[in-house]
């Protein structure tokens, strides 16, 4: 349950980025939280950082509203996962993506943990 909770949390955080990143809502702290990973920065780039917005909140959409336990929750960790380790293969300098795409590996891999421990039960 707790795990769940987490992973809810997450999806509304992501939600609330990717509207940020969209300019439909302004939390200081988060506007350029998700373009800074990135350099030189997407920030000046108006359309990627719209799209970089929908994708994030397109994940976050599925974090939040999946069933506890759902494959959809271990596919959205594992596809953030492929896309950042394909942006520190493709641009070396994002190698602080890195620590963000493992932790996404982490959290999809918990997630089939913990499906498979109720499917014991």
């Amino acid at each position: 349950m707790i795990f769940h909770n987490i992973v809810r949390i997450n999806g509304a955080y992501d939600i609330v980025c990717g509207l940020n990143l969209l300019k439909i809502i302004s939390v200081p702290y988060l506007d350029n939280l998700h373009t800074q990973m990135f350099v030189p920065s997407i920030l000046n780039n108006e359309f990627a950082s719209r799209v970089l917005g929908y994708w994030i909140i397109t994940y976050g959409v599925m974090r939040l509203c999946a069933e506890k336990g759902s494959p959809l929750i271990s596919l959205s960790y594992y596809l953030e996962t492929l896309c950042l380790l394909n942006e520190v293969n493709y641009h070396p300098q994002y190698v602080r993506l890195f620590f963000t795409a493992v932790l996404s590996s982490y959290f999809g891999h918990i997630n089939v943990l913990m499906d498979l421990k109720d499917v014991r039960k």
